[in-house]
C-alpha cells in the first residue's frame, strides 16, 4: 500500500509543482503588461523590463 501511494503522491506533487511554475511566469507576463498599459495610459511612454529580449 505504500508503494501504490507513493506512486500516486509523486508524480501528484511534481504535476502540481510544474503547474505552480507555469502559473507564476503566466502572471509575470500579465504584471509586465499591466505596467506597460499604466504607463503608456499616464505617461505615453513603455515600460522596460530588463529581462525582456
Amino acid at each position: 500500500m505504500t508503494a501504490i501511494g507513493l506512486g500516486t503522491a509523486v508524480p501528484a506533487v511534481l504535476g502540481y509543482n510544474l503547474l505552480v511554475r507555469r502559473n507564476k511566469g503566466a502572471m509575470d507576463e500579465v504584471r509586465n503588461f499591466a505596467a506597460d498599459v499604466q504607463s503608456v495610459l499616464l505617461g505615453g511612454y513603455r515600460h522596460l523590463d530588463p529581462n525582456e529580449k
